[in-house]
Order: C-alpha cells, then structure tokens, then sequence
C-alpha cells in the first residue's frame, strides 16, 4: 500500500530546504508501520529507564536511612 503525500507550501522549512524535490513524494506504508513499532520500543526502553532511576533513588535512600 503505497501512501501519498502532498505539500502545500514553499516554505522551505516546511520541505526541509530542498529545492529540486517536489511538493509531493509517495512512500510505502510499511516504512510507517515500521516507524510506529520502533516508537513503541523507544518508549518502553525510556519507561524502563525511569523505573531503574526511581528504583536507584529507593535503594539509596534505604541505604542512607540504614546507616543512620
């Protein structure tokens, strides 16, 4: 399934300063499944970052209030 999109500015912020490449470009719509999949991954690792920080913080206060 191919998926089309359309630009409807010059403004080259908008179409990232590329001159020669039209307003329009067409891509597969398994490159945006694959984009989605790879999202959900990052933000499982991010998630699993905080909880190991959080637990970190836990232990150290623990630790702290032990050697008190």
């Amino acid at each position: 399934m191919k998926i089309h999109i359309s630009i409807l500015s010059s403004d080259p912020k908008v179409t990232h300063g590329a001159p020669s490449s039209p307003s329009s470009f067409s891509f597969d719509a398994r490159v945006l499944e694959l984009g989605k999949i790879r999202t959900k991954e990052r933000q499982k690792r991010s998630e699993k970052r905080r909880e190991t920080k959080k637990r970190r913080r836990r232990e150290k206060k623990s630790a702290r209030l032990l050697l008190v």
